[in-house]
């Protein structure tokens, strides 16, 4: 679950924004009211709540230590598509006894979250074969990685941790067809990303601001151990959000056109 820090935070997170969005427009009625109209004052106050929406609102809660979030993994017998879990009947403890007794926490990070094609991972474990994640690969996955390689580059899986915001966790896949600097990601869903994790990131339908993610720094590369970090499952603003600065925008503009026009227009003749 979550730590009780980092609800904490996500709840100043939201006051804040609240606060926020209370003082901005006191301060455009100031205005308004020493102007004298409270027509003068609308655009400040609109505006002030579109800086408030980008500044305060949305902030995912802090990032847990990777770890944490591995050793989260060891104790969950309630894993979303594990591919541990041999020994459903079993308590937290038992489970993490097991992984250890095959696993050092090195070799436990590599077999999650390294880069390899299917039915290539070791097999045997607790006696029973261990299900390859993500495999066999999507329709989706396959046609877009032929259409981005060629049709002759192979394509890797590799695990993703996440921690939704509800406490639970899920192992899900994510595909990299091709190499070096040309390398795509592919998620489950077909969809495809150039640009790293940060392009995933950004441009995902699968995860929101508050899932966190235990991932490789650099999925795209396949060599070598790579770095695990934590990280937020979307940088895209929520839905709510847009729509609030698209109408905000839009109220602005009106009502400031609707000052200007009012100020332009000649005062009416005497009589």
């Amino acid at each position: 679950m979550p730590s009780g820090d980092e609800h904490a935070d996500g709840d100043r997170s939201r006051h804040g924004c609240v606060r926020m969005l209370a003082v901005r427009p006191y301060l455009g009625r100031e205005f308004a009211r020493k102007r004298g109209t409270l027509a003068a004052g609308l655009p400040l106050v609109l505006l002030s709540l579109v800086l408030a929406a980008v500044a305060g609102c949305g902030t995912p809660p802090p990032a847990a230590p990777p770890g944490e979030l591995l050793l989260a993994y060891t104790l969950d017998k309630n894993v979303v598509h594990d591919v541990l879990d041999e020994n459903p009947d079993g308590s937290g403890e038992d489970r993490q006894a097991n992984i250890a007794a095959y696993f050092s926490r090195d070799e436990l990070a590599s077999f999650l979250f390294g880069a390899a094609p299917c039915l290539v991972r070791p097999q045997l474990i607790y006696s029973s074969p261990i299900p390859d994640l993500g495999c066999p690969l999507p329709p989706a996955v396959t046609a877009e990685a032929a259409r981005a390689t060629g049709g002759s580059g192979e394509v890797l899986v590799r695990g993703m941790l996440v921690r939704h915001d509800d406490g639970r966790l899920e192992l899900m896949p994510l595909y990299v067809a091709g190499s070096g600097a040309g390398a795509l990601l592919v998620d489950t869903t077909g969809q495809t990303y150039s640009g790293g994790l940060e392009d995933f990131r950004r441009h995902n339908d699968l995860l929101d601001r508050s899932d966190q993610v235990l991932v490789a720094a650099e999925p795209g590369v396949t060599t070598g151990d790579g770095r695990l970090v934590v990280v937020s499952g979307s940088t895209a603003p929520p839905v709510d959000v847009v729509v609030l600065l698209v109408l905000l925008v839009l109220l602005v503009v009106v009502v400031g056109a609707v000052v200007v026009i009012r100020r332009r227009r000649p005062p009416a003749s005497e009589g």
